[in-house]
């Protein structure tokens, strides 16, 4: 004998009903809030019917049971067991704001962060090229500023800039001019090793370049992060050194 179809149950107003009684008795499951709303025990273990339910509650049903439970005071009593939230601080700490970031908006951030240490790149050579002037005007007998005084000029004209022990530093050690030091510590690699693979790398690109795979060379290279100009390389060992 065939099986009874049954109706649509989308259209069927005990789905709902279903619905409401899960939420409000959280330890039913979902069978019996079916066979509550008037389905049929038949029905009540039909997966499609089941999953419609599940589908259309809008959270997951709880299955932990309160551990505490407060009874018999209108004041509020909180156990020195459980966690303080947010709303019982006195100084909550801010809460930060959970947004799934898009790549047009993550391009934006990162040039918007290039642009910012460009701009602390160029205050922090305007103070120490301003500083190594100084120095040189003191050398030759004529009035100069200290460190202090090109501290707070830089800063009154970008906005920031080094310390003084950082201007004293960087021109104390010859590297007026110069991008800020990295932060960590120096490199294994000796000078005289780094300088040596500056040189076969411009002997390199020259060579590449008079056989005429110059283009070549130079595109590949800038892909893999290597500098293709034998300017920059001399700019570089000089630095390093």
């Amino acid at each position: 004998m065939p099986k009874k179809a049954l109706a649509d149950p989308h259209s069927d107003p005990r789905v709902q009903s279903a619905v409401r009684f899960l939420r409000r008795c959280t330890d039913a499951t979902v069978p019996e809030a079916l066979r509550a709303v008037g389905f049929s025990n038949a029905e009540s273990i039909k997966p499609c019917v089941q999953m419609l339910i599940r589908r259309r509650m809008s959270a997951k049903k709880s299955l932990s049971r309160p551990k505490f439970v407060i009874a018999g005071s209108s004041s509020s009593i909180v156990s020195s067991l459980t966690s303080q939230t947010s709303s019982t601080l006195l100084h909550p700490p801010p809460k930060r704001s959970r947004k799934r970031t898009t790549s047009v908006r993550k391009q934006v951030k990162r040039a918007e962060s290039k642009r910012a240490r460009d701009h602390t790149q160029k205050a922090h050579k305007r103070a120490t090229l301003l500083y190594a002037a100084e120095v040189r005007k003191k050398k030759e007998g004529k009035p100069s500023i200290g460190a202090v005084a090109v501290e707070k000029k830089v800063k009154a004209e970008y906005g920031h800039g080094p310390s003084k022990k950082t201007i004293l530093r960087e021109v104390r050690e010859g590297r007026a001019g110069f991008s800020p030091k990295r932060k960590g510590p120096s490199g294994s690699t000796s000078p005289f090793v780094f300088n040596t693979l500056c040189i076969a790398f411009e002997s390199y690109v020259n060579i590449k370049q008079l056989n005429g795979r110059g283009s070549k060379i130079t595109k590949k290279n800038s892909q893999l992060g290597y500098v293709s100009a034998s300017q920059k390389i001399r700019n570089v060992r000089t630095s390093a050194l």
